[in-house]
């Protein structure tokens, strides 16, 4: 009985912990979910099925064009680089003081 409670105890503190963590998971703007992405193409230690949904839970982005991951996939950028533009006044904009 007291191992039982025990373990519930424990089950019930790590989901605590867990929607504490996971609280705003998933949020991510468009430099932070290409890079996410371009891991994804780039190592066989990534399972397929990756979800890169954070573009479709903002309103807002700091680059100068929004990602289109509507079609469920997105093309990978021809040179160097992640392929977005960051958009200064929008790092202004959203700046922490």
């Amino acid at each position: 009985m007291i191992a039982s409670l025990i373990a519930l105890a424990f089950h019930f503190c790590n989901g605590l912990r867990h929607l504490w963590w996971d609280t705003g998971h998933g949020f991510g703007l468009d430099p932070s979910t290409v890079a996410e992405i371009m891991l994804a193409a780039s190592s066989r230690a990534v399972l397929s099925g990756l979800e890169c949904v954070g573009p479709l839970k903002v309103v807002d982005t700091v680059t100068t064009t929004r990602l289109d991951i509507s079609s469920g996939s997105l093309a990978l950028p021809p040179g160097p680089g992640i392929g977005v533009t960051l958009d200064d006044a929008k790092l202004e904009k959203y700046r922490l003081h």
